[in-house]
């Protein structure tokens, strides 16, 4: 899902007036890791047609510089990506990440500074590269225990990874000292797990990555 951001080293996931046809959501989150408030992260999705995009902005505390991290990723109606961006920033570096999808592979390019490099990488066979529960609960409505496998490219590795995700169902979660209803996502990449509590709308309560949680406001 795209909750994890794709970007698992220091993370887990823009109000825009495209059209009258356009619809935005946006929420705002806390960082906490080990229960220390480390940064704030704003989570934005856009629909347009059968299209969405979603745009997440991190800024945390890294030893004693602050790390920003701002992820624009695109997807067609079956989930598939069809561009990503990133922009990785600290106090002595900015990177900038571009990447296009096209017949199973991506093409990256990147830019440090004045200089920039392109890159075509391949995605595994037999793998899809579409992940559906991006559009759970927005345009879709899982049944508990709905599962799927997909391949996704991560900005920070630039090597494709295998994803189980799955919509464990219905539930109650503590928010802030208070009970609210959502759903549970748990997803699982490698040896890396975490769990996603999304309200009716499909944005995100909670995204729990173990040592690190995003907190909605």
């Amino acid at each position: 899902m795209v909750y994890s951001l794709d970007m698992r080293a220091p993370l887990a996931l823009a109000f825009l007036t495209l059209s009258a046809l356009s619809v935005a959501q946006k929420a705002s989150y806390e960082a906490m890791r080990e229960g220390k408030s480390v940064g704030s992260l704003t989570y934005e999705r856009i629909l347009q047609g059968s299209t969405q995009t979603t745009i997440v902005d991190i800024a945390m505390t890294q030893g004693t510089e602050v790390l920003k991290i701002k992820i624009t990723s695109k997807f067609n109606a079956q989930g598939a990506p069809t561009s990503r961006t990133g922009e990785i920033s600290a106090a002595t570096y900015q990177v900038k990440i571009g990447m296009a999808f096209q017949s199973g592979s991506a093409k990256v390019t990147i830019t440090n500074g004045k200089k920039s490099e392109i890159k075509m990488i391949d995605s595994k066979p037999k793998i899809s590269i579409e992940d559906p529960s991006v559009w759970w609960f927005v345009k879709n409505k899982p049944v508990p225990k709905q599962n799927y496998r997909y391949q996704t490219i991560s900005p920070a590795t630039l090597a494709w990874s295998e994803v189980m995700v799955q919509y464990v169902g219905p539930g109650q979660v503590d928010l802030r000292g208070k009970k609210v209803s959502g759903h549970r996502v748990d997803e699982t990449r490698g040896t890396e797990r975490s769990t996603v509590w999304l309200d009716d709308k499909g944005m995100p309560l909670i995204i729990d990555q173990g040592t690190l949680k995003f907190i909605r406001k």
